[in-house]
């Protein structure tokens, strides 16, 4: 014979682990977005080591397949041919930034002056050719170096939004209330 489990038992377990698959949703959707503002960061704050990595990326690839082709660098022709495979890959990425650096540039200046002084924070915290240190910017823009950082994290957020597209947006509003968005 067969018991029945109480309907009031099943309520309770159902509400329980929908509970619990709600809490995980909510887990993976912010380490997914931990993960894109992450991976935005990291970019911006290597912008130039990745931009010097690019800098005269035709006259090398010229160069190596010159020495291929003379047999120069036979031994070591895969290595080489991954390396600028790699240069390659890597210029096409930063072209990929630039013009996504180029939107949102347009889109800040569009903003009003919060917005346009966040990009250019950024801009000039990393994405100058000369590193510019903190206490320049904060005497540049007026403002404290909670401000200074606070702008630069949502700069970070923002350009993420441009460079990964509606997912990062999804996820950068979720779990928000709506006076935050």
């Amino acid at each position: 014979m067969t018991e029945q489990i109480p309907e009031k038992w099943i309520e309770v377990i159902t509400a329980t682990v929908l509970k619990e698959q709600k809490k995980q949703e909510s887990i993976a959707s912010k380490e997914q977005h931990d993960r894109r503002f992450r991976n935005t960061e990291l970019l911006v704050k290597n912008y130039r080591k990745l931009s010097a990595h690019c800098e005269n990326l035709p006259e090398q690839i010229g160069i190596i397949h010159q020495e291929i082709d003379m047999g120069l660098l036979e031994h070591i022709d895969l290595d080489l041919k991954e390396v600028m495979k790699s240069k390659q890959k890597t210029k096409m990425i930063m072209d990929y930034i630039d013009a996504m650096l180029g939107a949102y540039k347009t889109l800040a200046e569009r903003g009003g002056e919060v917005a346009n002084r966040r990009h250019k924070i950024l801009r000039d915290m990393y994405l100058k050719p000369n590193y510019e240190n903190p206490t320049a910017l904060m005497e540049r823009y007026g403002v404290e170096k909670t401000t200074l950082y606070k702008d630069l994290k949502k700069a970070i957020e923002e350009f993420s939004v441009v460079l990964f597209g509606i997912d990062a947006y999804v996820l950068q509003t979720s779990g928000k209330r709506v006076d935050e968005r």
